[in-house]
């Protein structure tokens, strides 16, 4: 019901209120913990993105990125949590950092009380693609291509296929996942 009153929040609102989200996600893996032990140590990355107007706004835990096609230009939105990541940042290497690129430093999991979400502010224009996807399809598949997808594909449909079909035949060691939504005019 919140999703409604958007346009009413200020930003501090509404990161509050997708913190309070993400807490109630996080108590269903320790409801499911308690109800099926098994389920100790998994986990899950979360990216979303919420569309109010002309504005998105992402939230991200984990490794699932989100880019932004625009004008020509494909630039990744997000932040891996990733202690490849963490290195990168503080300056180390990207041969010794990529070989921490799946260690999560944020999941949402039955131990990972507390987590919070990055969040991000965009102002879309018309013309503009933002993908959300899984590591099953960067993994696979190169930026360049990507971007090249979306700008070929006729419908957002046909470029979430294509880069599905584009990462499975590149080997699909992951779960492949792209969901794309593109910015119309009014």
């Amino acid at each position: 019901s919140w999703l409604m009153k958007l346009e009413s929040l200020n930003t501090n609102e509404l990161s509050e209120r997708i913190e309070g989200f993400v807490y109630m996600m996080q108590q269903a893996f320790v409801h499911e913990f308690h109800e099926n032990p098994n389920f100790c140590g998994s986990g899950t990355t979360w990216t979303s993105a919420y569309f109010v107007g002309t504005f998105a706004i992402i939230a991200q835990i984990g490794d699932s990125p989100a880019f932004l096609w625009r004008d020509g230009t494909f630039s990744r939105v997000t932040t891996d949590h990733t202690i490849e990541q963490e290195f990168i940042t503080a300056g180390v290497a990207p041969a010794i950092a990529g070989k921490y690129s799946h260690m999560l430093t944020r999941c949402l999991g039955y131990d990972t009380q507390g987590v919070r979400p990055d969040i991000y502010h965009l102002r879309l224009t018309p013309g503009d693609q933002l993908l959300l996807a899984t590591d099953g399809l960067t993994d696979m598949v190169t930026e360049a291509h990507i971007a090249e997808c979306l700008d070929v594909s006729p419908s957002a449909q046909s470029a979430c296929d294509g880069l599905v079909a584009l990462a499975l035949a590149a080997g699909g060691r992951d779960n492949v996942t792209a969901v794309l939504a593109r910015a119309k005019p009014r």
